[in-house]
Order: structure tokens, then sequence, then C-alpha cells
């Protein structure tokens, strides 16, 4: 038999199992599954999804935001691994309303990034970093001139932005890494690119999708060399009598050097911004320009929905359908489209969320909008990067915090 000095000893061990079993359960409910990714802390942080890296991780850019104070904030850029754990995350010490706007894996092997200071939406101070693969400035800035310049689209060799000058009216520009102008159009030219919202850069020249310049325009991809010479062009037709113009609202490059767009067509857009008419198609272009095949019948089973954000992942394309959440405020519900390599419907899947699978900010805020901001495509998943804001009662309520999740798509 136990004598009770024995017996005491046993039930002291047990109250510290049970103990630390209950400590266990308490940080499990508050900490992340697995499918979920918490990118921001404290303040009005903002970060988008830019590029990924031949190693599969990903990089985003942005800001990171002072609790209080939206107008006092930090460049920031992220690296994540595929499975969304941090690489490495850095933070400029530059003072001031600062933030990493675009960036670039460039020939040399370093990250190209565009930093702006932009108090009140005033830019101060523009200029171009670099930054090893592992996080570290790589020592060389170069300033750009301070103008009201907006950066469009940047690649491995060029910089896209347009800007606004006095007498001469609108002006896109190519600079090179260098802040070199490579190619300059004034008010007088035919700007090739006008209207574009998409840039990829190729050996001999750059793919530039989107639209028409104008009201009532085409959807539009074009090809042009590094001289500003035309290689190609193609301009969709309108497709459907009810339409009054259409675009290219998405566009992602194959293995192969083939292009797939998804198009866009609308109507006349009513009071309430929304447009009474809307159909989508996917385009497939060849390397060349040429359309391969257009397919339509994945996006006519869903009339009446808003689709985005294509990916290729898997083998699959894959779209989400309805941007924006809606029904309650704090609960976060999205649909994805996917379709085989030629656009033949797959099937959908869902994402259900509720406050609770993001609890550190689940009981403190309550939101007005959690949207799909980019679908990110890794070896560890399909991603989505998503918006949560404050509430917009008043302007300054609305820019005192902001956070970004990553959750992870389930597949088809």
């Amino acid at each position: 038999m136990m004598n009770k000095r024995m017996i005491k000893s046993k039930l002291r061990c047990l109250r510290r199992i049970l103990l630390l079993c209950l400590c266990a359960v308490m940080l499990t409910g508050s900490a992340l599954a697995e499918d979920v990714a918490d990118i921001s802390g404290e303040g009005f942080d903002c970060m988008y999804y830019k590029c990924t890296l031949p190693d599969g991780r990903v990089i985003l850019t942005g800001w990171k935001g002072t609790v209080g104070n939206y107008m006092d904030s930090r460049a920031r850029i992220l690296c994540l691994n595929p499975d969304m754990t941090v690489s490495w995350d850095y933070i400029d010490p530059s003072e001031g309303c600062c933030s990493f706007t675009w960036t670039a894996l460039l020939k040399d092997g370093t990250l190209g990034v565009v930093f702006e200071n932009s108090p009140y939406q005033t830019c101060e101070e523009r200029k171009l970093v670099f930054f090893t693969l592992d996080g570290k400035p790589a020592g060389k800035e170069i300033s750009l001139t301070v103008s009201n310049a907006m950066v469009n689209k940047v690649s491995a060799s060029c910089i896209w932005q347009f800007d606004y000058l006095e007498g001469v009216g609108k002006v896109e520009e190519l600079l090179d890494w260098e802040g070199n102008a490579i190619l300059r159009y004034g008010k007088e030219d035919s700007i090739p690119f006008d209207g574009m919202e998409w840039m990829f850069e190729e050996e001999d020249g750059l793919v530039f999708a989107g639209r028409e310049r104008g009201n009532n325009g085409c959807a539009k991809i074009l090809k042009m060399d590094f001289q500003g010479s035309m290689l190609w062009e193609n301009v969709l037709p309108l497709t459907a009598t009810e339409a009054e113009d259409s675009s290219i609202l998405d566009c992602i490059r194959m293995e192969d050097g083939s292009y797939v767009a998804l198009v866009g067509e609308f109507g006349r857009v009513a009071k309430d911004g929304v447009s009474d008419y809307a159909n989508y198609r996917l385009v497939k272009f060849s390397p060349g320009g040429r359309i391969l095949w257009t397919n339509s019948e994945a996006f006519d089973r869903y009339p009446g929905k808003w689709f985005g954000s294509l990916v290729w992942y898997n083998g699959r394309l894959v779209t989400e359908m309805d941007k924006w959440t809606t029904g309650s405020d704090r609960d976060f519900h999205a649909k994805l489209l996917w379709m085989d390599e030629d656009g033949n419907w797959l099937g959908t899947t869902e994402v259900n969320k509720t406050p609770e699978d993001f609890p550190r900010i689940a009981k403190e805020k309550k939101p007005s909008t959690l949207g799909i901001t980019s679908l990110i495509p890794t070896s560890g998943g399909l991603w989505a990067l998503i918006d949560y804001e404050a509430e917009k009662s008043t302007h300054l309520k609305q820019m005192d915090t902001k956070d970004d999740y990553l959750v992870k798509v389930p597949e088809l």
C-alpha cells in the first residue's frame, strides 16, 4: 500500500499535468490554424503580393503603420516561404508616410524596389533601392525625380510609369533600373500602351494587356520591342449587343510562352455604379498574339457573378467569384471557380471563416470589408490574401487600422 506521502506526491503531479493540459487547450484555442497566416500588427498595415522567386518564395511589399496615426508608416518588404511562414521581414527605418510600392527580380539576381514617401498623398521622395534575396540591403540607392508620377508595373528591366505635366498633359515612360528613360511618350504621341493594365517582359520586348484607350474601348493585347516598335497587337471585338466596352481583367503567362486572359464585357453603368450587363470568357493567345481558343462555358454557369484574379495553379486555372464578401459583417465567405487548361468547368470550392479564425482582431474590431486582394499559387498550396478593415464610421476611424491575412484555399 502507498503511504500518505506518496499519495500526496502523485496528486501534485496529477494537478501539474492537468494544469499543463489546460494551458495547452487555451493556447490552441487562440492560435492560428495551419490554413491562416497573420502578416499584420496593430495600426494601419497594408501589404500587396508582387512576385514569386525562382525558389518558390513569395514577395509582398507595402507598409507597416503606427497605432493611432495612419500618416506615420514604415516601408516594408516581406518574404514568405511557400507554406506562408516568414523567410525574412525588412522594415525600412525612414520616417514619414513611407512604403515600398513595387518590386521585381532583376537580371543580376537582386530585388529592385520602388520606395516612396508621400505624406498627405504628395510625394516628397521617390527612389530605387535594392535587396539581396536574403533580405539585406544591397547598398545601392538611386533617387528619382519627385513628381506626380505613378508607377504602373515593373519587370526585370523596366519601370512603367505615367505622369501629368503642366502644359504637356499625360506622359508615359519606360525607365530602366538606373532611373534612365528608355521610352517617353508625350501629349502629341500615340501611346501604344495607354489603357493597358498588365506588363510582361520577354527577351525581345514587352507584352501589354488591358483595353483600348478612351471610352467604349475593347480588350487589347500587344507586344512592342524595347525601342518602341510594335511587333504585334490583337484587339478583341465586342461579342454581345448589350456590351459597351470590354477589358482584359487579368492575364497570366504560361510556361510555353502563351498567355491566358480573363476578358470581361460590360454594359451601361447604372447610378449605383454597377453595370447592367456583364459577361466573361477566357482567351488564350499564342506567343505571337494569335488567338488559340476562347471559352466562356464555365462563366456562363454563373450569370450575374463577378470574376477576377486569374491564376494558374497545379495544372488548373482558378479565378475568384464575387470579390467582396457579402452577408455578415464579421464572417468571410469566398468562392473559387476551377477550370482545366482549356478553360472548361471543373467545379468550385469555398472559403468560410469566422472572427474566431483571426483571434488577434476578433474581439477588438468591427470590420467593414473583408475581401480577397490576390490569389497566390505556391508549392505549399493556393493562398488568398485578404483585407480586414476597421469600421468606416469616420475617415480617421477607417484609416486607423487595417490587417492582412493569408488564407489557404480548399482545393477541388
